[in-house]
């Protein structure tokens, strides 16, 4: 960081690049970063630059003073998504990628860094007539190459990047530019231990703490993940009647609605008489000086990951498919509990996340719940009813593989319903889903878990 003063801004994040003992200062990547400070804040141009500088990083070392054409500078993009995604930790010392010493990153990560590195790339054309991103290595790739290539309508992005490794394999066969890839996933185990339901129900009567009984239940009855519930809103929690103007008018359900938006994308901003259609990214940074959980740095204390979870309509939102009625009744009474916190606290001058600290007493008052207070809540949760955490599957993500087990094993649910429930984006099309979801739901309505029944 350095303090170069302007409009909006005290510092900005710099790039230096090294050549034997000199250090020269990146202007063009200093110039980009000026012009994002009248659409970003700190965090966010932050960001981008170390984006820029792990990839600047990467090529050199994976060029290894090459000089390539346009075609493997275009694949060299989509090998360091590669190998963002599988990490470098793993290879020998002798091999030179193994000096990035990546560990592995999530998929929600690596399409953010692809999406800083098109922006680069654009700023470069536009500006410098497709000037060189690294002079001395030449790296110069038309934005219309790459947008041509990635920012297809392809269902599976990644599909890109399996293309990537046969290009390097047919290229330079034998050499470190293909990833070693981890098993298929068809060699995956198909079964993951989990706390057993009546396990569950007792932790969950045994908490007291309203925020983590609602997140046990939301995650064990209602199909989520702990990542994903960290990103709600207060303004996510709505009453079920609100399923029709999300999900279609078909949609008849009156179980609380907790509704997952996405946490960068969504353009749900409870300002339904608004014609303008800004991001949730946009809104944190304008309103908050927030940058999205999912979009933080990866060892950043208050980040959240977001995995591919199926979403709908422009909004981009999900819903919630509740699997026992008792469970809704106390999520609910739950929600009014913290919704009350909320309105007493006044917590949405500070941010407009609903799962937060409600009984702490030093600086996190209030604030948005961290991964790491959740995980010491759960290890709380089981030692108050005697239960040894961590060991069979009694941790907090086997309660999304229970939900599986009630839909699957005692709901009788088949595996396209199941699907819907959990998210999963291998159901085919919006209208499977808008069919679907109602059969969904009325099969629901019929067999939903009661008080002390099938457990």
């Amino acid at each position: 960081m350095l303090p170069i003063h302007g409009d909006g801004h005290d510092f900005l994040p710099v790039i230096f690049t090294q050549q034997e003992k000199d250090a020269t200062l990146d202007l063009k990547a200093l110039i980009w970063a000026r012009e994002l400070t009248l659409a970003y804040g700190l965090p966010s141009i932050q960001q981008r630059i170390k984006t820029i500088t792990r990839f600047m990083n990467f090529y050199g070392l994976f060029a290894a003073g090459e000089r390539f054409g346009i075609e493997e500078q275009t694949q060299a993009i989509y090998a360091y998504l590669d190998w963002r995604i599988n990490g470098t930790k793993s290879l020998p010392s002798h091999d030179k990628l193994h000096l990035l010493d990546w560990p592995p990153v999530q998929k929600a990560t690596v399409r953010n860094e692809f999406r800083h590195i098109v922006e680069y790339f654009t700023f470069l054309e536009e500006e410098y007539n497709g000037g060189r991103m690294l002079n001395e290595r030449s790296l110069s790739i038309p934005s219309k190459t790459i947008k041509s290539l990635t920012l297809s309508k392809s269902t599976d992005f990644f599909s890109h990047l399996a293309k990537s490794r046969r290009y390097w394999k047919d290229h330079r066969p034998g050499s470190s530019h293909v990833p070693r890839w981890v098993r298929p996933d068809s060699q995956k185990p198909q079964f993951r231990p989990f706390a057993p339901l009546e396990e569950v129900r007792e932790i969950v009567f045994a908490e007291r703490n309203p925020v983590f009984r609602a997140i046990w239940l939301a995650a064990a009855f209602g199909s989520h993940r702990i990542s994903e519930l960290l990103h709600v809103w207060q303004i996510d929690i709505l009453p079920g009647s609100y399923r029709s103007e999300f999900f279609g008018p078909g949609l008849k359900d009156e179980t609380t609605l907790l509704l997952m938006a996405h946490p960068s994308d969504s353009t749900y901003l409870d300002q339904s008489n608004s014609t303008q259609k800004i991001t949730r990214q946009t809104y944190l940074d304008e309103k908050y000086n927030m940058t999205p959980r999912n979009l933080l740095p990866e060892r950043h204390p208050m980040r959240s990951g977001w995995k591919s979870k199926l979403l709908h309509g422009y909004q981009l939102t999900g819903n919630t498919f509740w699997l026992d009625r008792s469970a809704e009744r106390c999520f609910r009474e739950c929600v009014e509990e913290i919704q009350q916190f909320h309105l007493s606290n006044r917590t949405s001058r500070r941010h407009p996340y609903f799962f937060v600290n409600m009984l702490s007493k030093d600086n996190t008052f209030g604030e948005p719940l961290r991964m790491a207070r959740i995980q010491k809540a759960w290890v709380a949760a089981c030692h108050r009813v005697g239960i040894a955490p961590h060991v069979r599957g009694r941790n907090i993500h086997g309660l999304r593989h229970l939900a599986k087990w009630i839909a699957e094993t005692i709901m009788n649910l088949g595996p396209s319903d199941i699907q819907i429930i959990r998210g999963d984006r291998s159901v085919k099309s919006q209208n499977d889903y808008a069919r679907c979801a109602q059969s969904v739901h009325d099969h629901l309505a019929e067999n939903l878990l009661t008080d002390g029944n099938r457990s």
